[in-house]
């Protein structure tokens, strides 16, 4: 059924990063992105303990189903989510394009 489809649907265990949610709201500034050991709220959790949780999370749902996750970092989402979104609006200008020239082609020519 639609439980079990859903279930068994792939899916990508996410990573934070802490590449720019500092305290002092820095998010997307690009530079500084941080290393491995950057702890930038003094949590005490780092970029690399983050990555390390995400790798058992996925190694867990490996040994428990039969599910193989992939593993990614934030920052990779955003850049892909980001890509797919201006994509997205070029096509839909492409179309928005075509269509207006179609119908002033259309109006032309009655």
């Amino acid at each position: 059924g639609p439980a079990r489809q859903a279930m068994q649907a792939p899916f990508a265990v996410v990573a934070g990063s802490q590449s720019g949610a500092g305290a002092e709201g820095e998010r997307g500034r690009g530079g500084g992105g941080g290393g491995a050991s950057d702890d930038r709220d003094g949590s005490g959790v780092t970029a690399a303990s983050l990555l390390e949780l995400a790798v058992f999370f996925a190694n867990l749902h490996v040994q428990t189903s039969d599910a193989s996750p992939a593993v990614v970092l934030d920052t990779d989402v955003e850049h892909a989510l980001a890509d797919a979104l201006a994509d997205a609006l070029e096509d839909a200008d492409g179309a928005a394009g075509a269509d207006a020239g179609a119908d002033a082609g259309a109006d032309a020519g009655a």
